[in-house]
């Protein structure tokens, strides 16, 4: 055993996957600077390369020249998903027409292999070529039509109606997010076209190019070049670390993809259950909340769910009532949104505090759960937190009724101290809600301690007579309400201040 990695590496295998991965780090590498190019550090190419390898050795090709006016990703593409290449690029960024790859073996007659890799190579960018030269005889718009005779989704219609859906979803969304009259004109056009590239040569063979190759297309066809960026960014994040979209158009587009398909799902009973997750609605909801976000977008859930939904109920497809799908979906985009806040390092009782208060406005939840993050970390917090809880059990037991505080009722010092601290807590607290500025609120609450203190160390709440009492579970219910606005602070575990 002691000798076994030894054994095999004399017959040219090298068992250690780290081993390995440093080999062609270092010779893929110096293969780049040899050529006077860089290559961009790709893990998942080279982790796949590591693996297909026993005893890797790096050898560089090239092309013809003329392969490099075509789009770069046309290039790349080929190079990287089907031949498992490195694409070379000139320090100023550019494509350059070299490659290099990982043979399995040592290092003797790399000119034959270096040319059976060119010729495999130069078959796939002829192939390329021919279906960019062909699809660019026609425009976005003349495929159009054809949307009609593909199928979304049998439950769901065709490409078509998914367009026609979206459209009328971006023209509500960019109302409500207040865009000029010439920005929703980029959007709805830009909504119109950015599915038609899926009826291309190029993407039925390199199907990773959608949105990539409308956005050529658009160009090439005269598009506004906003309308051309909002086709490609609007499948943006495809994944966890990717980029989101930058143009207003493209938001937008964004957005509307991916609410229409989650609302069309959810409204015919499709949903993710534990490890499945077929037509990828996780991702299109983490992709929702990281855009709204980044850009800070206030939008309501519901209003926002209700004009998805209302297509998908006109044409007979749901099967799921609104009033069903609403609350699902909140909590469907409420669950991604929870998982980008614990990745920021909010506690799971903050959380559980916030998701009291509701998700349908997913900004104002972040901002909610921060002032609240950082307000449970002063020292203040367990003690304050320590009265309104004892207040929330008291009514957990005994409900507040609903009547209004009779201040003629207020028998001791400390309740008419509570009474009048409370009126103007409330009125801080409230504007505080208005601004949107929930520190601010916690800091007005705060300062409620002392009075809520006093109030519980002279006051018997639960005392015999009806009307005393009343109206003390009323005081306490005003005073536990002040926290409504943010969620239910109870929830937050002040032994792990």
């Amino acid at each position: 055993p002691a000798r076994y990695e030894a054994a095999l590496e004399e017959n040219y295998v090298i068992a250690d996957p780290d081993k390995r991965a440093a080999l062609v780090r270092q010779q893929v590498q110096a293969c780049a600077e040899a050529l006077g190019g860089v290559v961009d550090a790709d893990e998942e190419l080279l982790e796949e390369v590591i693996y297909l390898v026993e005893y890797p050795t790096a050898l560089s090709g090239g092309f013809e020249e003329k392969y490099l006016d075509i789009p770069a990703e046309l290039v790349i593409t080929p190079m990287k998903e089907h031949q498992r290449y490195f694409p070379v690029f000139a320090p100023n960024g550019g494509l350059k027409n070299r490659f290099i790859t990982v043979r399995n073996g040592d290092a003797r007659f790399l000119d034959i292999v270096a040319a059976g890799n060119e010729k495999v190579l130069r078959a796939r960018l002829a192939d390329a070529a021919f279906f960019w030269t062909e699809d660019c005889k026609e425009s976005l718009e003349n495929w159009l039509p054809q949307l009609e005779k593909i199928v979304f989704h049998e439950k769901l219609g065709t490409l078509a109606e998914k367009v026609a859906r979206m459209r009328a979803l971006g023209a509500y969304l960019s109302e409500v997010l207040g865009y000029a009259p010439a920005e929703r004109a980029k959007a709805d056009r830009a909504i119109s076209l950015m599915k038609a590239d899926l009826l291309s040569r190029v993407v039925y063979e390199f199907a990773e190019l959608q949105g990539i190759m409308g956005e050529y297309y658009a160009r090439k066809d005269g598009e506004d070049a906003e309308v051309a960026q909002a086709i490609r960014e609007h499948y943006l994040p495809r994944f966890a670390e990717d980029g989101l979209p930058e143009s207003a158009a493209g938001k937008i587009a964004a957005l509307v993809e991916k609410m229409d398909s989650l609302v069309g799902f959810f409204a015919v009973g499709i949903q993710p259950t534990g490890s499945q997750d077929p037509y990828a609605l996780r991702r299109a909801a983490a992709g929702i909340v990281q855009i709204i976000l980044q850009n800070r977008l206030e939008i309501s859930l519901a209003a926002w769910i209700s004009a998805a939904y209302a297509p998908f109920a006109q044409a007979g497809y749901a099967t799921q009532t609104l009033e069903e799908v609403i609350p699902a979906l909140t909590a469907f985009l409420g669950q991604r949104l929870e998982n980008i806040l614990d990745e920021q390092g909010v506690r799971y009782d903050v959380l559980n505090a916030v998701r009291a208060a509701g998700y349908d406005n997913l900004y104002q939840a972040s901002l909610r759960a921060q002032a609240l993050r950082a307000y449970a970390e002063k020292e203040a917090f367990g003690e304050l937190i320590a009265g309104f809880t004892r207040a929330a059990n008291i009514l957990k037991k005994n409900p507040a009724p609903a009547l209004a505080i009779q201040p003629a009722l207020l028998v001791e010092p400390s309740e008419k101290a509570l009474y009048t601290a409370l009126g103007t807590v409330q009125e801080r607290v409230a504007a505080a809600y208005a601004a949107h500025d929930y520190a601010a609120a916690l800091d007005c609450i705060g300062s409620l301690r002392g009075a809520i203190d006093a109030f519980f160390t002279e006051v018997m709440v639960m005392t015999e007579e009806a009307d005393l009492r009343q109206n003390r579970l009323a005081l306490l219910g005003a005073v536990t309400a002040l926290t409504s606005g943010i969620g239910d602070c109870f929830e937050v575990n002040v032994f792990e201040i």
